[in-house]
């Protein structure tokens, strides 16, 4: 089965249900809105215009304090310069400032460009920990930079990846409001430019065996998806 026809079943059985829960005209709302902004929106859904993003900041810098830091633990390895600039930019970029991005590097020796990327933006934002590793997998490394959290939530990122402006936001906010363990978000799939993308992959509102079965779904958290969890001490 193709992407495109898997990606249609999907968006399909989310109809069917959204109109078994919600009404035919929910879905019909749904639906128009769907086609304009596939067929002549300019821009992504889930990005905030910059009036947002600003009122944002001005709200995260009045009550952030009271909200819990976020640390983002993403392992490194021969990331493509360009990726991991953007992925940076887009972590530095956040509307809120309660996040600690934990980069643990096991990338090889033909690629010593990784650490000096890294080393030189922790330099200049101490809210950036950098690590080198040796590499032991995926799994390994990121319980490395695990351990290297200061953060209440621990939240996972690729090194290829970039989060929507408003994720920590979202997120932080969400979680002091709630006391919720455990927040996740949708997923925006892209190849070039995060304002045209190629997939959404929308997630239910409730999934079962969530510790504390306290969780919470916020549309749109990230460009990819995100999910952050309360840490264990």
């Amino acid at each position: 089965m193709s992407l495109e026809t898997k990606r249609i079943k999907e968006l399909f059985g989310y109809a069917r249900t959204l109109t078994k829960e919600q009404g035919v005209g929910v879905m019909a709302g749904r639906a128009v809105g769907f086609f304009k902004r596939r067929f002549f929106g300019k821009k992504a859904r889930y990005l905030p215009s910059k009036q947002t993003l600003e009122t944002q900041r001005a709200d995260a810098a009045a009550r952030a304090d009271g909200w819990p830091t976020i640390s983002i633990l993403t392992p490194l390895y021969n990331t493509p310069p360009q990726f991991l600039q953007q992925f940076l930019d887009s972590v530095q970029a956040q509307t809120a400032p309660n996040w600690q991005l934990v980069l643990v590097d096991a990338s090889d020796g033909a690629h010593p460009d990784v650490g000096e990327t890294v080393r030189t933006r922790a330099t200049q934002d101490k809210r950036i920990v950098y690590a080198k590793i040796e590499n032991k997998g995926i799994a390994a490394n990121t319980n490395e930079a695990a351990k290297l959290a200061a953060g209440e939530y621990l939240a996972l990122a690729d090194h290829d990846d970039m989060l929507a402006p408003h994720a920590v936001y979202c997120m932080s906010k969400a979680l002091a409001e709630s006391g919720a363990a455990f927040a996740y978000s949708d997923e925006a799939l892209f190849e070039k430019t995060p304002e045209h993308p190629r997939v959404g992959h929308f997630k239910p509102d409730y999934a079962p065996g969530v510790p504390d079965g306290r969780q919470l779904h916020l549309p749109s958290g990230r460009v990819q998806k995100i999910a952050v969890r309360r840490r264990r001490r």
